[in-house]
């Protein structure tokens, strides 16, 4: 009965420690604040240290800023036209934002 329910607990720790592995992990948002329509394929949620990868449009008379919950991203590259940002999904709900900054001299 002792080696049972030592044997029952040692699967079900084991089973809890391989839910994240298996895709059970759980997500959190990726909340756009009015700015969804600027990012190509956004997702919506990630799991705790996941890649997450945006790609937006690029803009020529203007400096578009990617801000992740306050803080601005750098671009990591540029693919088929698209600037690519990448950032790892922490464990809460995360806010993007995009700030532009007209350069062209017209409002």
């Amino acid at each position: 009965m002792r080696h049972s329910l030592l044997r029952i607990l040692l699967l079900g720790a084991l089973t809890l420690g391989m839910l994240p592995a298996f895709g059970c992990a759980k997500t959190y948002r990726i909340v756009y604040d009015n700015c969804k329509p600027g990012f190509v394929d956004a997702p919506e949620a990630a799991r705790r240290g996941e890649t997450v990868t945006l790609k937006k449009g690029i803009v020529f008379d203007e400096i578009q800023d990617v801000i992740l919950d306050g803080t601005a991203l750098q671009p990591q590259g540029e693919a088929d036209g698209f600037l690519i940002y990448t950032f790892m999904m922490p464990d809460h709900d995360v806010t993007v934002a995009i700030e532009s900054h007209n350069i062209s001299g017209i409002e």
